[in-house]
């Protein structure tokens, strides 16, 4: 069966639990497909010790800004995660985790199909908030070299003995 709806966001991260708080303002009808839980990637690909590189004073989303005692501090991984969860609890109903989006194509006429792990959802707009680091894409070295990408490190007892050069992740 298929579900019908306004609007579709993809993503229940920060991008897409945001559309859905200012949707919601509008009073539109929508739904956030997120494909694991509120905060997967935080909790998944991020190591144990990660905090974020932006004081508290910077959480801003929408209807949801930091009240916090300690501006200056940063959230670590599972701080970062609590927060997500609880704006996204504030989203009243709206996201529905577990819920891969696996093709998204347009319908003729107007409007999408997004084709889900768990059905179809049809909407007249749909919203693409997935994030940009999907596919980790591991380089090219001559030699043997071992590689471990930012979103599969957890802590340093994960490397082998010696130096280790660190690309990308921003932390």
């Amino acid at each position: 069966m298929t579900k019908i709806v306004d609007t579709a966001v993809i993503g229940g991260g920060q991008a897409g639990l945001s559309t859905s708080f200012l949707l919601a303002r509008h009073g539109v009808e929508h739904i956030v497909l997120e494909r694991g839980r509120i905060g997967e990637t935080w909790r998944t690909e991020r190591w144990d010790s990660f905090r974020l590189n932006t004081p508290n004073s910077y959480l801003q989303l929408p209807g949801h800004e930091y009240a916090g005692d300690d501006p200056d501090a940063f959230l670590t991984r599972d701080e970062t995660v609590a927060y997500l969860e609880s704006y996204a609890n504030a989203a009243n109903g709206s996201v529905q985790t577990g819920t891969d989006v696996v093709s998204l194509r347009a319908r003729p006429g107007s409007g999408f199909e997004l084709e889900t792990r768990t059905g179809t959802v049809a909407a007249k707009k749909v919203v693409v908030a997935s994030g940009s680091f999907r596919r980790p894409t591991p380089v090219a070295a001559a030699g043997k070299v071992f590689q471990l990408h930012a979103r599969d490190y957890r802590n340093p007892e994960q490397l082998p003995r010696g130096n280790a050069l660190v690309i990308g992740s921003g932390q």
